[in-house]
């Protein structure tokens, strides 16, 4: 039970699409918790999102932002929670929900029952466009490692997206220059930065999912994807990548866009961090045709990361 009711802020940068927009204010306006404030940065082409908010009748706290122009994500995401005034935020994109009426109440008795708790994670739900329900359950034992070693995020997000997220209101934001990366990287700092980070087995939340998501797109431009890596490998210690499974999860990067020199087009205006160069080294030895034989790639990946152990020393 919350013993008392600090105000919750919860953080949609929308974008078009009233429709999944409705199905999220509506999910926010059946809580049974008193003290919410909606905060709606919106980057849409019209006034659609602005007219509903004008139709529904809302007891709650409200600020509306019109971005001209748009801001995109996550730059959107981030203004969202620039405009928050909440103790607690939660960043809820339109197309997601919360799955049950008590679900901020049930964020919110985890926090009371332990004040050192700066981040919850509850367990991810999916539902897709026909309706299909999928929650991507893990253990405490998986969501421990994740905590041991945040790197694996990059490898696997077995978090989810960010609406599964609350978190005691700070200061940290979105790197404004990823999109696919975008969330494993800030949960990553997050993590290192040394607070109590807790799950509940609860889904608390459900996750839209959808062909016009970014995700989609990305998926359609691999490119993306491995600039991101890049970036992201730029900011990692050489430590990190004598994981294995880091190490090689990046080579599937290079060997995947058949990459074979560090000229290549994709990465002109990117630095190329020194983990990477030296995969790079041992993949070109490959022709591209023989680099994706499983146990010839999968050798030469060993090989390469043997000799980054040796290097490191």
């Amino acid at each position: 039970m919350v013993h008392h009711f600090p105000l919750v802020s919860i953080c949609i940068p929308a974008y078009n699409d009233p429709i999944l927009f409705k199905r999220c204010l509506d999910s926010i306006l059946s809580q049974d918790y008193p003290q919410i404030e909606i905060v709606v940065s919106d980057d849409s082409t019209n006034d659609q999102i602005k007219v509903l908010l004008e139709e529904v009748s809302i007891d709650h706290q409200i600020k509306y932002v019109l971005n001209v122009p748009a801001l995109k994500s996550p730059v959107n995401w981030n203004n969202a929670l620039d405009h928050a005034s909440g103790d607690f935020v939660l960043l809820m994109h339109h197309d997601d929900f919360f799955t049950h009426k008590n679900s901020i109440t049930s964020f919110l008795e985890l926090f009371d029952n332990d004040h050192k708790i700066e981040v919850i994670f509850s367990t991810p739900q999916t539902v897709d466009e026909t309706g299909n329900m999928c929650q991507h359950r893990y253990t405490s034992s998986s969501f421990n490692k994740v905590l041991q070693n945040p790197h694996r995020l990059f490898v696997s997000n077995i978090l989810g997206a960010p609406s599964n997220m609350m978190l005691r209101k700070n200061n940290l934001r979105y790197r404004a220059d990823l999109v696919w990366m975008v969330d494993m990287e800030y949960y990553y700092r997050n993590i290192l930065s040394g607070v109590k980070i807790v799950y509940t087995s609860e889904s608390l939340v459900t996750t839209g999912v959808h062909q016009n998501q970014t995700t989609a797109f990305c998926n359609a431009h691999p490119e993306i994807s491995l600039r991101e890596h890049l970036l992201v490998a730029c900011t990692l210690s050489n430590k990190v990548f004598t994981d294995v499974v880091i190490y090689d999860h990046f080579w599937r990067q290079l060997r995947n866009n058949r990459i074979r020199s560090m000229n290549d087009p994709l990465f002109h205006g990117y630095k190329m961090p020194e983990s990477m160069a030296h995969m790079l080294k041992f993949l070109t030895i490959l022709p591209i045709k023989l680099s994706f034989n499983g146990v010839l790639s999968k050798v030469f990946m060993f090989l390469s990361y043997i000799f980054w152990l040796l290097r490191l020393k």
